[in-house]
């Protein structure tokens, strides 16, 4: 007879969870590629700002460093489909925080011929896309870490 522990349908809860956010996070990501994330000099894609971000990732405008909080984002996938959400969670908060930093930004460098950067006019729908992935696995993971933890908050 195969008789599953107490703690087993919590962690296939968990499990099924972690996943949906990982999901639902990447829909959000790839939703915001090809919307603006913000206008300085132009509108700038999502996709342009993904592939181009890491040229200017360590330009010394902290606009561009926030650029770093994709891979932060892509390991926090990664903990999620491999059931980890307490690491997920870490990852996503991290880049959420990063991410909300942008607003507080006034410039960002656009050019490889370096200068001063440009004025941040204003953020798209792709930035606010790009939000609600980080959002939505941060919250997710923190959901699973408290189905795995009997209710109780992480």
């Amino acid at each position: 007879m195969n008789r599953q522990s107490p703690a087993e349908p919590a962690k296939e809860e968990a499990r099924t969870l972690a996943r949906l956010g990982g999901f639902i996070s990447i829909g959000f990501f790839l939703a915001s590629l090809p919307l603006t994330g913000f206008a300085a000099g132009g509108d700038w894609p999502g996709y342009g700002i993904l592939l181009l971000g890491l040229l200017g990732a360590f330009s010394g405008e902290p606009a561009n460093l926030l650029w770093l909080c994709n891979p932060l984002l892509f390991v926090a996938w990664v903990a999620l489909f491999t059931n980890q959400p307490r690491l997920a969670l870490g990852f996503s908060g991290a880049a959420l925080l990063g991410g909300l930093l942008f607003l507080a930004c006034d410039r960002v460098l656009v050019s490889e011929a370096g200068g001063k950067g440009y004025t941040i006019a204003s953020v798209g729908a792709g930035y606010w896309l790009w939000i609600a992935s980080m959002a939505t696995a941060a919250g997710l993971a923190a959901r699973a870490m408290t189905v795995l933890n009997g209710g109780d908050t992480p």
